[in-house]
Protein backbone atom coordinates (compact mmCIF):
# COMPACT_ATOMS: atom_id res chain seq x y z
CA UNK A 1 0.00 0.00 0.00
CA UNK A 2 1.32 3.44 -0.90
CA UNK A 3 2.11 5.74 2.06
CA UNK A 4 -0.61 8.26 1.13
CA UNK A 5 -3.19 5.52 0.73
CA UNK A 6 -2.20 4.06 4.08
CA UNK A 7 -2.50 7.47 5.72
CA UNK A 8 -5.92 8.05 4.22
CA UNK A 9 -7.03 4.58 5.34
CA UNK A 10 -5.83 5.36 8.88
CA UNK A 11 -7.77 8.62 8.87
CA UNK A 12 -10.87 6.79 7.63
CA UNK A 13 -10.58 4.11 10.27
CA UNK A 14 -10.18 6.58 13.12
CA UNK A 15 -13.05 8.69 11.78
CA UNK A 16 -15.24 5.60 11.54
CA UNK A 17 -14.28 4.69 15.07
CA UNK A 18 -15.34 8.15 16.23
CA UNK A 19 -18.70 7.92 14.42
CA UNK A 20 -19.55 4.49 15.78
CA UNK A 21 -17.57 4.64 18.96
CA UNK A 22 -18.22 1.55 21.04
CA UNK A 23 -15.31 2.23 23.32
CA UNK A 24 -11.68 1.25 23.57
CA UNK A 25 -9.43 -1.12 25.53
CA UNK A 26 -5.72 -0.67 26.23
CA UNK A 27 -3.99 -3.55 28.00
CA UNK A 28 -0.56 -5.08 28.48
CA UNK A 29 -0.99 -7.96 26.02
CA UNK A 30 -2.84 -8.18 22.69
CA UNK A 31 -4.82 -11.13 24.04
CA UNK A 32 -6.09 -9.07 26.99
CA UNK A 33 -7.04 -6.10 24.81
CA UNK A 34 -8.91 -8.46 22.47
CA UNK A 35 -10.71 -10.06 25.43
CA UNK A 36 -11.96 -6.69 26.64
CA UNK A 37 -13.03 -5.62 23.17
CA UNK A 38 -14.94 -8.88 22.65
CA UNK A 39 -17.03 -8.07 25.72
CA UNK A 40 -17.69 -4.51 24.52
CA UNK A 41 -18.83 -5.91 21.16
CA UNK A 42 -21.14 -8.31 23.01
CA UNK A 43 -22.90 -5.36 24.66
CA UNK A 44 -20.95 -5.19 27.88
CA UNK A 45 -19.85 -1.93 29.46
CA UNK A 46 -16.40 -0.76 30.56
CA UNK A 47 -16.58 -2.68 33.85
CA UNK A 48 -17.46 -5.95 32.09
CA UNK A 49 -14.68 -5.45 29.55
CA UNK A 50 -12.13 -4.54 32.22
CA UNK A 51 -12.88 -7.76 34.11
CA UNK A 52 -12.39 -9.82 30.95
CA UNK A 53 -9.11 -8.07 30.17
CA UNK A 54 -7.90 -8.51 33.76
CA UNK A 55 -8.46 -12.27 33.75
CA UNK A 56 -6.83 -12.54 30.32
CA UNK A 57 -3.78 -10.76 31.73
CA UNK A 58 -3.65 -13.33 34.54
CA UNK A 59 -3.06 -15.89 31.79
CA UNK A 60 -0.94 -13.99 29.24
CA UNK A 61 1.13 -11.76 31.53
CA UNK A 62 1.66 -13.97 34.59
CA UNK A 63 4.87 -12.15 35.47
CA UNK A 64 2.77 -9.08 36.32
CA UNK A 65 -0.50 -10.34 37.76
CA UNK A 66 -2.68 -13.35 38.40
CA UNK A 67 -5.18 -15.10 40.61
CA UNK A 68 -2.66 -15.16 43.44
CA UNK A 69 -2.27 -11.38 43.57
CA UNK A 70 -4.19 -8.19 44.31
CA UNK A 71 -6.25 -5.79 42.18
CA UNK A 72 -7.53 -2.27 42.62
CA UNK A 73 -9.94 -0.45 40.29
CA UNK A 74 -10.90 3.17 39.71
CA UNK A 75 -14.01 4.00 37.69
CA UNK A 76 -16.20 6.90 36.72
CA UNK A 77 -19.42 7.34 34.79
CA UNK A 78 -20.29 10.69 33.19
CA UNK A 79 -22.03 12.99 35.68
CA UNK A 80 -21.29 10.57 38.53
CA UNK A 81 -18.71 10.71 41.28
CA UNK A 82 -15.69 8.48 40.70
CA UNK A 83 -15.09 5.52 43.01
CA UNK A 84 -12.22 3.24 43.94
CA UNK A 85 -12.60 -0.49 44.60
CA UNK A 86 -9.73 -1.14 46.98
CA UNK A 87 -8.84 -4.81 46.78
CA UNK A 88 -5.59 -4.75 48.70
CA UNK A 89 -4.26 -8.09 49.87
CA UNK A 90 -3.17 -8.49 53.49
CA UNK A 91 -0.61 -10.37 55.58
CA UNK A 92 -1.94 -13.75 56.75
CA UNK A 93 -3.36 -13.89 60.24
CA UNK A 94 -1.81 -17.34 60.34
CA UNK A 95 1.70 -15.89 60.32
CA UNK A 96 3.84 -16.00 63.49
CA UNK A 97 3.20 -13.06 65.79
CA UNK A 98 6.90 -12.48 66.30
CA UNK A 99 9.42 -12.69 63.47
CA UNK A 100 13.16 -12.26 63.30
CA UNK A 101 13.72 -8.82 61.79
CA UNK A 102 16.42 -10.29 59.56
CA UNK A 103 14.15 -13.05 58.27
CA UNK A 104 14.25 -13.47 54.50
CA UNK A 105 10.80 -14.35 53.22
CA UNK A 106 10.89 -16.82 50.34
CA UNK A 107 8.48 -19.23 48.74
CA UNK A 108 4.96 -19.47 50.12
CA UNK A 109 5.83 -17.49 53.25
CA UNK A 110 6.23 -14.42 51.02
CA UNK A 111 2.56 -14.47 49.96
CA UNK A 112 -0.14 -12.18 51.24
CA UNK A 113 -3.77 -13.34 51.01
CA UNK A 114 -4.87 -12.82 47.37
CA UNK A 115 -7.79 -10.53 46.63
CA UNK A 116 -8.04 -10.27 42.84
CA UNK A 117 -10.86 -12.75 42.23
CA UNK A 118 -13.16 -11.11 44.80
CA UNK A 119 -12.33 -7.59 43.57
CA UNK A 120 -13.00 -8.43 39.93
CA UNK A 121 -16.25 -10.22 40.78
CA UNK A 122 -17.46 -7.19 42.75
CA UNK A 123 -16.59 -4.90 39.83
CA UNK A 124 -18.63 -7.04 37.44
CA UNK A 125 -21.53 -7.55 39.89
CA UNK A 126 -21.94 -3.97 41.10
CA UNK A 127 -20.85 -1.90 38.10
CA UNK A 128 -21.31 -4.19 35.11
CA UNK A 129 -23.98 -3.74 32.48
CA UNK A 130 -26.07 -6.77 33.46
CA UNK A 131 -25.97 -7.84 29.82
CA UNK A 132 -22.88 -10.05 30.07
CA UNK A 133 -22.65 -13.11 32.29
CA UNK A 134 -19.75 -13.61 34.69
CA UNK A 135 -18.70 -16.75 32.81
CA UNK A 136 -18.56 -14.80 29.54
CA UNK A 137 -16.01 -12.44 31.07
CA UNK A 138 -13.74 -15.37 31.94
CA UNK A 139 -14.19 -17.24 28.67
CA UNK A 140 -11.34 -15.51 26.77
CA UNK A 141 -8.91 -16.18 29.61
CA UNK A 142 -9.93 -19.84 29.78
CA UNK A 143 -9.44 -20.20 26.02
CA UNK A 144 -6.00 -18.56 26.18
CA UNK A 145 -4.93 -20.84 29.01
CA UNK A 146 -6.10 -23.96 27.17
CA UNK A 147 -4.78 -23.29 23.69
CA UNK A 148 -1.73 -21.36 24.86
CA UNK A 149 -0.13 -18.10 23.84
CA UNK A 150 3.22 -17.03 22.45
CA UNK A 151 5.09 -14.71 24.82
CA UNK A 152 5.92 -11.39 23.22
CA UNK A 153 9.14 -9.39 23.59
CA UNK A 154 8.65 -8.16 27.13
CA UNK A 155 7.00 -11.35 28.35
CA UNK A 156 9.91 -13.36 26.98
CA UNK A 157 12.41 -11.08 28.73
CA UNK A 158 10.54 -11.49 32.04
CA UNK A 159 10.73 -15.28 31.69
CA UNK A 160 14.41 -15.11 30.81
CA UNK A 161 15.28 -12.85 33.74
CA UNK A 162 13.41 -15.18 36.13
CA UNK A 163 14.80 -18.40 34.71
CA UNK A 164 17.03 -19.29 37.69
CA UNK A 165 14.03 -19.03 40.01
CA UNK A 166 11.46 -20.69 37.75
CA UNK A 167 13.68 -23.71 37.16
CA UNK A 168 13.45 -24.53 40.89
CA UNK A 169 9.72 -25.16 40.53
CA UNK A 170 9.29 -28.19 38.27
CA UNK A 171 5.76 -27.25 37.18
CA UNK A 172 6.72 -23.64 36.39
CA UNK A 173 9.78 -24.84 34.49
CA UNK A 174 7.70 -27.26 32.42
CA UNK A 175 5.16 -24.58 31.51
CA UNK A 176 7.31 -21.51 30.91
CA UNK A 177 10.82 -22.64 30.03
CA UNK A 178 12.09 -24.04 26.72
CA UNK A 179 8.77 -23.71 24.95
CA UNK A 180 7.46 -21.45 22.21
CA UNK A 181 3.84 -21.70 23.33
CA UNK A 182 2.78 -21.37 26.97
CA UNK A 183 -0.12 -23.69 27.76
CA UNK A 184 -1.68 -23.74 31.24
CA UNK A 185 -4.31 -26.49 31.51
CA UNK A 186 -4.36 -26.44 35.32
CA UNK A 187 -5.00 -22.70 35.32
CA UNK A 188 -7.73 -23.17 32.69
CA UNK A 189 -9.49 -25.66 34.97
CA UNK A 190 -9.21 -23.27 37.93
CA UNK A 191 -10.64 -20.41 35.88
CA UNK A 192 -13.49 -22.62 34.73
CA UNK A 193 -14.33 -23.42 38.34
CA UNK A 194 -14.22 -19.70 39.24
CA UNK A 195 -16.50 -18.98 36.27
CA UNK A 196 -19.03 -21.38 37.75
CA UNK A 197 -18.58 -20.33 41.38
CA UNK A 198 -16.26 -17.43 42.35
CA UNK A 199 -16.78 -18.17 46.06
CA UNK A 200 -14.82 -21.40 45.60
CA UNK A 201 -11.61 -19.37 45.71
CA UNK A 202 -12.28 -18.19 49.25
CA UNK A 203 -14.43 -20.80 50.96
CA UNK A 204 -14.81 -23.76 48.61
CA UNK A 205 -12.64 -26.39 46.97
CA UNK A 206 -10.05 -23.95 45.61
CA UNK A 207 -9.63 -22.36 49.03
CA UNK A 208 -9.10 -25.77 50.61
CA UNK A 209 -6.50 -26.61 47.97
CA UNK A 210 -4.63 -23.37 48.70
CA UNK A 211 -4.72 -23.98 52.45
CA UNK A 212 -3.55 -27.57 52.02
CA UNK A 213 -0.65 -26.51 49.79
CA UNK A 214 0.39 -23.83 52.27
CA UNK A 215 0.33 -26.29 55.17
CA UNK A 216 2.36 -28.92 53.33
CA UNK A 217 5.05 -26.46 52.20
CA UNK A 218 5.40 -24.30 55.32
CA UNK A 219 3.33 -21.33 54.17
CA UNK A 220 1.38 -19.18 56.59
CA UNK A 221 -1.89 -18.64 54.73
CA UNK A 222 -4.83 -20.64 56.14
CA UNK A 223 -8.39 -21.37 55.14
CA UNK A 224 -9.51 -18.87 57.77
CA UNK A 225 -7.34 -16.22 56.10
CA UNK A 226 -9.04 -16.84 52.77
CA UNK A 227 -12.48 -16.69 54.40
CA UNK A 228 -11.49 -13.33 55.92
CA UNK A 229 -11.10 -11.71 52.48
CA UNK A 230 -13.91 -9.17 52.40
CA UNK A 231 -15.57 -7.39 49.54
CA UNK A 232 -13.30 -4.65 48.19
CA UNK A 233 -13.54 -1.39 50.08
CA UNK A 234 -15.52 1.14 48.02
CA UNK A 235 -14.09 4.58 48.70
CA UNK A 236 -13.61 8.01 47.22
CA UNK A 237 -10.43 8.61 45.27
CA UNK A 238 -8.05 11.41 46.16
CA UNK A 239 -8.72 14.58 44.18
CA UNK A 240 -6.69 17.48 42.85
CA UNK A 241 -7.84 20.36 40.66
CA UNK A 242 -5.06 20.58 38.06
CA UNK A 243 -5.20 23.46 35.57
CA UNK A 244 -8.77 23.17 34.26
CA UNK A 245 -9.23 19.47 34.99
CA UNK A 246 -10.06 17.24 37.94
CA UNK A 247 -7.62 14.45 38.71
CA UNK A 248 -8.73 11.43 40.72
CA UNK A 249 -6.40 8.71 41.91
CA UNK A 250 -5.83 5.94 44.47
CA UNK A 251 -5.62 6.65 48.21
CA UNK A 252 -3.08 5.00 50.55
CA UNK A 253 -1.74 2.35 50.80
CA UNK A 254 -1.29 3.09 47.09
CA UNK A 255 0.90 5.72 45.46
CA UNK A 256 -1.74 8.02 43.97
CA UNK A 257 -1.21 10.76 46.55
CA UNK A 258 2.42 11.05 45.45
CA UNK A 259 1.23 11.66 41.88
CA UNK A 260 -0.93 14.52 43.17
CA UNK A 261 1.98 15.94 45.19
CA UNK A 262 4.11 16.16 42.05
CA UNK A 263 1.35 17.66 39.90
CA UNK A 264 0.55 20.18 42.61
CA UNK A 265 4.18 21.35 42.59
CA UNK A 266 4.03 21.61 38.80
CA UNK A 267 1.01 23.86 38.71
CA UNK A 268 2.45 26.08 41.40
CA UNK A 269 5.65 26.29 39.38
CA UNK A 270 4.12 28.46 36.71
CA UNK A 271 1.92 28.45 33.64
CA UNK A 272 1.93 25.54 31.23
CA UNK A 273 4.46 27.23 28.98
CA UNK A 274 6.78 27.84 31.93
CA UNK A 275 7.05 24.20 33.03
CA UNK A 276 10.43 22.94 31.85
CA UNK A 277 12.50 19.84 32.54
CA UNK A 278 14.08 21.28 35.69
CA UNK A 279 10.65 22.06 37.13
CA UNK A 280 9.42 18.55 36.41
CA UNK A 281 12.52 16.97 37.97
CA UNK A 282 12.09 19.09 41.09
CA UNK A 283 8.40 18.21 41.33
CA UNK A 284 9.04 14.47 41.13
CA UNK A 285 11.95 14.70 43.55
CA UNK A 286 9.86 16.51 46.15
CA UNK A 287 6.98 14.08 45.77
CA UNK A 288 9.12 10.95 46.03
CA UNK A 289 11.06 12.48 48.93
CA UNK A 290 7.82 13.34 50.72
CA UNK A 291 6.69 9.76 50.33
CA UNK A 292 9.90 8.55 51.92
CA UNK A 293 9.50 10.91 54.86
CA UNK A 294 5.76 10.45 55.37
CA UNK A 295 4.79 7.09 53.82
CA UNK A 296 1.11 7.27 54.80
CA UNK A 297 0.45 10.92 54.04
CA UNK A 298 -2.39 11.34 51.62
CA UNK A 299 -3.22 14.98 51.02
CA UNK A 300 -1.44 17.20 48.49
CA UNK A 301 -0.64 20.66 49.80
CA UNK A 302 1.14 23.60 48.25
CA UNK A 303 3.56 24.32 51.11
CA UNK A 304 5.70 21.25 50.48
CA UNK A 305 9.01 22.92 51.25
CA UNK A 306 7.89 23.60 54.81
CA UNK A 307 7.06 19.95 55.31
CA UNK A 308 10.26 18.74 53.69
CA UNK A 309 12.31 20.93 56.00
CA UNK A 310 10.69 19.49 59.12
CA UNK A 311 13.65 17.29 59.97
CA UNK A 312 12.01 15.94 63.11
CA UNK A 313 9.43 14.23 60.93
CA UNK A 314 11.98 12.17 59.02
CA UNK A 315 11.35 8.47 59.46
CA UNK A 316 14.71 6.66 59.44
CA UNK A 317 13.00 3.36 58.71
CA UNK A 318 11.27 4.52 55.54
CA UNK A 319 10.29 1.77 53.14
CA UNK A 320 12.85 1.52 50.36
CA UNK A 321 11.90 1.28 46.70
CA UNK A 322 11.80 -2.33 45.60
CA UNK A 323 11.87 -3.93 42.18
CA UNK A 324 8.21 -4.87 42.06
CA UNK A 325 6.16 -5.11 38.92
CA UNK A 326 2.48 -4.94 38.12
CA UNK A 327 0.18 -4.41 35.16
CA UNK A 328 -2.48 -1.88 34.24
CA UNK A 329 -5.41 -1.81 31.83
CA UNK A 330 -7.71 1.03 30.79
CA UNK A 331 -11.19 0.84 29.25
CA UNK A 332 -13.93 3.18 28.09
CA UNK A 333 -17.30 2.32 26.58
CA UNK A 334 -19.84 3.95 24.28
CA UNK A 335 -21.47 5.78 27.20
CA UNK A 336 -18.19 7.36 28.29
CA UNK A 337 -17.73 5.24 31.42
CA UNK A 338 -14.05 4.72 32.24
CA UNK A 339 -12.41 1.94 34.25
CA UNK A 340 -8.77 1.46 35.15
CA UNK A 341 -7.47 -1.67 36.90
CA UNK A 342 -3.99 -2.06 38.34
CA UNK A 343 -3.16 -5.56 39.53
CA UNK A 344 -0.01 -7.31 40.64
CA UNK A 345 1.80 -10.28 42.13
CA UNK A 346 4.59 -7.84 43.12
CA UNK A 347 7.94 -9.09 41.74
CA UNK A 348 8.08 -10.95 38.42
CA UNK A 349 6.03 -14.14 38.89
CA UNK A 350 5.50 -13.26 42.56
CA UNK A 351 7.27 -15.74 44.83
CA UNK A 352 8.11 -17.88 41.75
CA UNK A 353 6.00 -20.78 43.05
CA UNK A 354 3.05 -22.24 41.15
CA UNK A 355 0.25 -23.94 43.01
CA UNK A 356 0.79 -27.59 42.03
CA UNK A 357 -2.85 -28.33 41.13
CA UNK A 358 -4.41 -24.88 40.54
CA UNK A 359 -1.72 -23.51 38.24
CA UNK A 360 -1.32 -19.90 39.42
CA UNK A 361 1.62 -18.09 41.02
CA UNK A 362 1.41 -16.82 44.58
CA UNK A 363 2.34 -13.16 45.08
CA UNK A 364 5.29 -12.07 47.24
CA UNK A 365 3.86 -8.90 48.78
CA UNK A 366 5.15 -9.86 52.23
CA UNK A 367 8.44 -8.37 51.02
CA UNK A 368 6.85 -4.92 50.84
CA UNK A 369 6.56 -4.48 54.61
CA UNK A 370 8.96 -2.85 57.02
CA UNK A 371 10.61 -5.47 59.23
CA UNK A 372 12.92 -3.39 61.38
CA UNK A 373 10.43 -0.96 62.97
CA UNK A 374 7.23 -2.33 64.52
CA UNK A 375 5.78 1.21 64.78
CA UNK A 376 6.14 1.93 61.07
CA UNK A 377 2.87 2.39 59.09
CA UNK A 378 3.89 -0.55 56.91
CA UNK A 379 5.29 -2.78 59.66
CA UNK A 380 4.84 -6.50 59.04
CA UNK A 381 2.08 -7.85 61.24
CA UNK A 382 -1.00 -10.07 60.80
CA UNK A 383 -3.66 -8.42 58.65
CA UNK A 384 -1.46 -5.50 57.56
CA UNK A 385 -1.81 -4.00 54.07
CA UNK A 386 1.33 -3.96 51.92
CA UNK A 387 3.09 -0.88 50.57
CA UNK A 388 2.19 -0.22 46.93
CA UNK A 389 3.01 2.30 44.22
CA UNK A 390 -0.11 1.59 42.14
CA UNK A 391 -1.47 4.89 40.82
CA UNK A 392 -4.44 4.20 38.54
CA UNK A 393 -5.78 7.65 37.65
CA UNK A 394 -8.79 9.25 35.97
CA UNK A 395 -8.84 12.83 34.67
CA UNK A 396 -12.23 14.48 34.19
CA UNK A 397 -13.55 17.80 32.93
CA UNK A 398 -16.98 19.22 33.65
CA UNK A 399 -18.11 15.98 35.24
CA UNK A 400 -17.11 13.72 32.37
CA UNK A 401 -14.18 11.30 32.54
CA UNK A 402 -11.66 12.19 29.85
CA UNK A 403 -8.54 10.10 30.51
CA UNK A 404 -7.78 6.89 32.39
CA UNK A 405 -4.24 5.59 32.80
CA UNK A 406 -1.82 3.67 35.00
CA UNK A 407 1.46 1.79 34.77
CA UNK A 408 3.63 -0.97 36.22
CA UNK A 409 7.09 -0.32 37.60
CA UNK A 410 7.22 0.13 41.39
CA UNK A 411 7.94 3.80 42.28
CA UNK A 412 8.47 4.46 38.56
CA UNK A 413 4.69 4.13 38.22
CA UNK A 414 4.36 7.52 39.88
CA UNK A 415 6.95 9.16 37.65
CA UNK A 416 5.36 7.69 34.51
CA UNK A 417 1.79 8.77 35.35
CA UNK A 418 2.90 12.31 36.20
CA UNK A 419 4.85 12.67 32.96
CA UNK A 420 2.02 11.39 30.76
CA UNK A 421 -0.51 13.71 32.42
CA UNK A 422 1.97 16.57 32.05
CA UNK A 423 2.49 15.68 28.38
CA UNK A 424 -1.24 15.75 27.63
CA UNK A 425 -2.43 18.67 29.73
CA UNK A 426 0.65 20.93 29.72
CA UNK A 427 2.46 20.08 26.49
CA UNK A 428 -0.76 19.45 24.52
CA UNK A 429 0.41 16.08 23.18
CA UNK A 430 -1.93 13.39 22.01
CA UNK A 431 -2.30 10.43 24.34
CA UNK A 432 -0.15 8.20 22.12
CA UNK A 433 2.66 10.76 21.87
CA UNK A 434 2.57 11.41 25.61
CA UNK A 435 2.82 7.69 26.41
CA UNK A 436 5.66 7.10 23.93
CA UNK A 437 7.74 10.17 24.93
CA UNK A 438 11.10 9.53 26.67
CA UNK A 439 10.84 9.44 30.46
CA UNK A 440 12.96 9.88 33.52
CA UNK A 441 12.67 8.81 37.15
CA UNK A 442 13.85 10.66 40.25
CA UNK A 443 14.69 8.91 43.51
CA UNK A 444 14.53 10.55 46.94
CA UNK A 445 18.34 10.54 47.11
CA UNK A 446 18.49 13.03 44.16
CA UNK A 447 19.43 10.38 41.60
CA UNK A 448 17.86 10.94 38.17
CA UNK A 449 17.58 8.17 35.59
CA UNK A 450 17.03 9.39 32.03
CA UNK A 451 15.73 7.13 29.30
CA UNK A 452 17.10 9.47 26.63
CA UNK A 453 20.85 10.17 26.72
CA UNK A 454 20.45 13.51 24.91
CA UNK A 455 17.99 14.72 27.55
CA UNK A 456 20.41 13.60 30.26
CA UNK A 457 23.25 15.60 28.68
CA UNK A 458 21.05 18.66 28.26
CA UNK A 459 19.93 18.43 31.88
CA UNK A 460 23.50 18.08 33.11
CA UNK A 461 24.57 21.04 31.02
CA UNK A 462 22.08 23.57 32.29
CA UNK A 463 20.91 22.60 35.77
CA UNK A 464 22.28 24.00 39.00
CA UNK A 465 20.26 21.59 41.06
CA UNK A 466 21.94 19.05 43.34
CA UNK A 467 21.03 16.04 41.20
CA UNK A 468 23.20 13.35 39.69
CA UNK A 469 22.23 11.48 36.55
CA UNK A 470 22.73 7.74 36.35
CA UNK A 471 22.18 5.34 33.46
CA UNK A 472 19.09 3.20 34.09
CA UNK A 473 19.08 -0.61 34.02
CA UNK A 474 18.71 -1.75 30.42
CA UNK A 475 18.17 -5.51 30.44
CA UNK A 476 15.99 -5.25 27.35
CA UNK A 477 15.13 -2.45 24.92
CA UNK A 478 11.87 -2.61 22.98
CA UNK A 479 11.12 -0.26 20.08
CA UNK A 480 13.96 2.00 21.24
CA UNK A 481 12.41 2.35 24.69
CA UNK A 482 13.31 0.90 28.10
CA UNK A 483 10.62 -1.14 29.91
CA UNK A 484 12.24 -0.18 33.24
CA UNK A 485 10.39 3.14 32.90
CA UNK A 486 6.99 1.49 33.05
CA UNK A 487 4.25 0.42 30.70
CA UNK A 488 1.45 3.00 30.59
CA UNK A 489 -1.84 1.90 29.09
CA UNK A 490 -4.24 4.77 28.63
CA UNK A 491 -7.56 5.61 27.01
CA UNK A 492 -8.81 9.11 26.27
CA UNK A 493 -12.27 10.34 25.30
CA UNK A 494 -12.16 13.32 22.97
CA UNK A 495 -14.31 15.22 20.51
CA UNK A 496 -13.57 12.63 17.82
CA UNK A 497 -14.28 9.61 19.97
CA UNK A 498 -12.09 7.39 22.11
CA UNK A 499 -8.37 6.90 21.58
CA UNK A 500 -6.12 4.36 23.24
CA UNK A 501 -2.39 4.15 23.75
CA UNK A 502 -0.29 1.07 24.54
CA UNK A 503 3.19 1.76 25.80
CA UNK A 504 5.80 0.78 23.17
CA UNK A 505 8.06 -0.31 26.06
CA UNK A 506 5.89 -3.36 26.70
CA UNK A 507 3.76 -5.91 24.82
CA UNK A 508 0.50 -4.02 25.06
CA UNK A 509 -2.17 -3.35 22.46
CA UNK A 510 -5.29 -1.31 21.87
CA UNK A 511 -8.61 -2.62 20.57
CA UNK A 512 -10.10 -1.74 18.23
CA UNK A 513 -6.87 -0.92 16.40
CA UNK A 514 -8.64 1.93 14.62
CA UNK A 515 -8.81 3.80 17.93
CA UNK A 516 -5.06 3.56 18.52
CA UNK A 517 -3.51 7.02 18.81
CA UNK A 518 -0.03 6.56 17.43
Amino acid sequence: MRPLAALLLGVFLCTACAREDRGCVAAATPEAAAAGWKILEAGGNAADAAVAAAFALAVTEPAGSGLGGQSVAILMKPEHAPVVLDGSSFAPFGMPKLLDRDLVLNGRQAATVPSSVKTLHALWRDYGSGRVRWAECLAPAIAAAERGYRPHAFGSSAIASSREDLVRDSLAAAIFLNTAIVRQPLLAATLREIAEDPTSFYSGRIAREIARDMHVHGGWMTLDDLKRVSEPRVCQPLHLRYRDADIYTLPPPYGGWVVLEALNVLQHGGKRSEVHMDTLVRALFRAHRERQLHPMLGKPVSDMQKRLSARAAVNPAAVEEQGGETTHLSVTDSDGMMVGISQSVNYYFGCKVLHPTLGFFYNDYMREFQHADSTHPFALRPGALPYSSMSATIVAREGRPELVLGSPGSARIISAVVQVVHGIYDQRKGVGAAVAAPRFHVKPDSTVYFEDEVEAQEFNGRTFLPFRTVAPPADVIIAGRNPWFGGVHAVMNGENGSEGAADPRRDGAVEPAACWDR
